[in-house]
């Protein structure tokens, strides 16, 4: 019995090393908890010394409306990206004027909220702030091409100066959200704001304390305590490089690196070229110049590696993967490397049809063979001499 069960035990294990292999069984995920932001190591611009971290998880802050100054953290880029939920703990303190108090934003830029609004820099946020009219409130907000976008509290949620108040603002895709609870456990929910953003923006830079200069002397005190970051991930990011060759008469040859220059996504870079940190999917590669002069000589774009002939064309890079394209410049009727005799037979045998063929017929006639070497059975002749 102890033998069978042995046995019963490798095989089902076996079973599942080969799916696990093939990736026939999901893949799991430990949860994992959000991290503690340590103030201490954020770096700021504090030109009036209005803001204090005062341990590694606290800080006082107060914002004025005349300066600019912020506390920020580099993430890398396009850390903060399709998902997450950021928690964090404020108190904003009462105040004889009107006053915005930012206590959250990303960017992908450094500055303060105006300063990058007027920038056409894209930034989302939330405050606790006081109207003119003396109540408080909470906003959170987008800007967008110059512009803003936000959603606030009312008078009517009477939220108060002097009061602890627990946030969670979470994003998912381009639905931006943020809760506020009156406990810390954050059981007792007093208001929920959510914006539609314009797009699924990805972020660097994480401030949680920001002034807004407007050139008023409006100012107000807030504290701010206990930010944990959870799900911040870079989106899966893959690579294209751009090389460049021309034909002299005899050979192919590489293009001197500052002979050409192509375009790709808006960025002027110098061939050969690599555009490394391109988010997953289609990218434009543009070549600026239809002509390059070596030496005194022109020679005419004629191909990319692929035979496209538009001086312009669209490639997709997928999570991970380095492309490499080639740009032809030739003065003759002669047809780059890419599309010698070698090249064809390999990008053919690469095809997944002729690759699958290939393999059925190759287990078709390994099977045929084992077959072939099992053992006749004899045949007996029976005689009546």
């Amino acid at each position: 019995m102890q033998t069978k069960t042995s046995v019963s035990l490798i095989f089902v294990g076996v079973v599942l090393l080969y799916l696990g292999i093939f990736g026939l069984v999901a893949p799991f995920r430990l949860a994992v908890a959000g991290t503690l932001e340590d103030f201490l190591t954020y770096s700021k611009v504090d030109p009036n010394n209005h803001i204090s971290v005062t341990s590694s998880t606290t800080i006082h802050f107060i914002s004025y409306q005349n300066e600019i100054a912020y506390l920020y953290a580099d993430k890398g880029v396009n850390y903060f990206g399709i998902s997450f939920t950021h928690t964090i703990d404020v108190k904003m303190g009462a105040t004889s004027t009107a006053a915005s108090c930012f206590f959250w934003a990303l960017t992908n830029d450094l500055g303060d909220i105006k300063g990058l609004k007027t920038a056409g820099k894209t930034v989302i946020n939330a405050r606790m702030a006081k109207a003119t009219a003396g109540w408080y409130f909470f906003m959170i907000g987008e800007i967008y091409n110059g512009e803003e976008y936000n959603q606030g509290s009312t008078q009517a949620d009477a939220f108060q100066a002097d009061t602890w108040y627990y946030i969670t603002i979470s994003k998912v895709g381009t639905y931006f959200k943020c809760d506020i609870y009156t406990d810390s456990a954050r059981t007792i929910l007093k208001k929920t704001l959510a914006l539609t953003l314009h797009a699924n923006h990805n972020f660097r830079y994480i401030m949680p304390c920001v002034t807004y200069n407007q050139a008023a002397a409006d100012n107000g005190p807030i504290d701010i305590a206990n930010l944990i970051i959870s799900g911040g991930t870079a989106p899966a990011t893959g690579t294209i490089v751009v090389n460049a060759q021309y034909y002299d008469g005899t050979a192919w040859k590489d293009v001197p690196a500052s002979t050409v220059t192509v375009t790709c996504d808006g960025d002027q870079k110098q061939t050969p070229a690599t555009f490394s940190s391109l988010l997953i999917g289609s990218h434009t590669i543009n070549l600026v110049t239809t002509s390059i002069t070596v030496s005194g000589v022109t020679y005419p774009f004629t191909t990319w590696e692929d035979s496209s002939v538009a001086s312009t064309r669209t490639v997709s890079v997928a999570a991970g993967e380095t492309k490499t394209l080639i740009s032809y410049y030739a003065k003759e009727d002669v047809k780059p490397p890419s599309e010698d005799f070698w090249k064809i037979l390999q990008q053919t045998f690469q095809n997944p049809i002729v690759k699958s063929t290939l393999v059925l017929s190759g287990v078709l006639l390994i099977g045929i063979g084992a077959i072939g070497l099992l053992p006749k059975k004899k045949q007996v002749y029976y005689s009546n001499f």
